[in-house]
């Protein structure tokens, strides 16, 4: 699973996208194709400029983390708050903080600003993975948020989850009917929905913004931001498709054999 990952991940940069056609235009000038050359080539070149702009990011990115947004209902956060995982590498010689990926840092950040002002219960999920393969994620987290003022009587640790969806399923069995504030990444915040099957005692605290939401028509210099912030667009929509049909697969009514012989008679 984290090969397929891994591939779906690399295969979604524009930039990947882009040397992929630039190869396949060297292929095609090999065996002297000079229109199929031409157009591989204008088709990587058009990759690169668009993808690299801003303004075609926050298009991207605006129906995921802005359009219907809904505000949180904080007095959830009285009773539990749930900031899923993230990244954290036990790779290299770097400081504690340096390990923390963004999203870990402002999802744990909310949470423990959260903590301080309503004091419910937190709940950390997360278990070993590639990029942390000696610590759990939920283990590490909670000593980053003991260090952020959370008393560690008030966390609720659950060392299971390496994904968003198993994080989910591994949580979903202990919050029931608990009113929970649910603090993600926003571009996340579609598909959790659709995992916690839109239950209403949840609501969502969104952190780590990749775009504005300013959907004016603008040209700017080619930013290498605006690529990786496409390519985690485009993973979050393949994400989301993929979530949304095994969750219609998993509510499909299961065919009755001696129904579907009585109809075939």
């Amino acid at each position: 699973m984290d090969i397929i990952k891994g591939i779906v991940v690399t295969l979604c940069s524009p930039l990947v996208i882009a040397c992929l056609f630039f190869v396949v235009g060297l292929l095609f000038g090999l065996a002297h194709r000079v229109l199929a050359r031409k157009i591989s080539y204008g088709i990587a070149a058009g990759v690169l400029l668009i993808f690299s702009q801003p303004y075609f990011t926050d298009l991207l990115l605006y129906p995921l983390e802005h359009l219907n947004r809904v505000e949180p209902d904080l007095e959830n956060a009285k009773s539990l708050i749930y900031p899923l995982a993230c990244y954290y590498s036990d790779k290299g010689d770097v400081p504690e903080i340096s390990r923390w990926a963004e999203c870990s840092l402002q999802r744990l950040t909310a949470a423990a600003r959260l903590y301080h002002q309503y004091q419910g219960k937190v709940l950390v999920t997360g278990g070993k993975s590639k990029s942390h393969e000696n610590v759990s994620y939920a283990e590490k987290a909670t000593a980053l948020l003991v260090s952020l003022g959370v008393r560690k009587q008030d966390i609720l640790l659950m060392k299971r989850g390496g994904t968003t969806a198993g994080e989910i399923t591994a949580a979903m069995a202990f919050l029931k009917d608990r009113p929970t504030l649910i603090i993600s990444s926003a571009t996340h915040i579609r598909r959790i929905r659709l995992l916690v099957d839109n239950r209403k005692h949840i609501s969502f605290y969104p952190v780590d913004f990749i775009s504005l939401g300013n959907l004016a028509p603008r040209l700017e210099i080619p930013s290498i931001f605006a690529l990786e912030a496409t390519r985690r667009a485009f993973y979050e929509y393949i994400a989301l498709a993929k979530d949304y049909y095994l969750r219609r697969k998993h509510a499909a009514p299961e065919k009755d054999p001696e129904k579907e012989s009585v109809v075939s008679q």
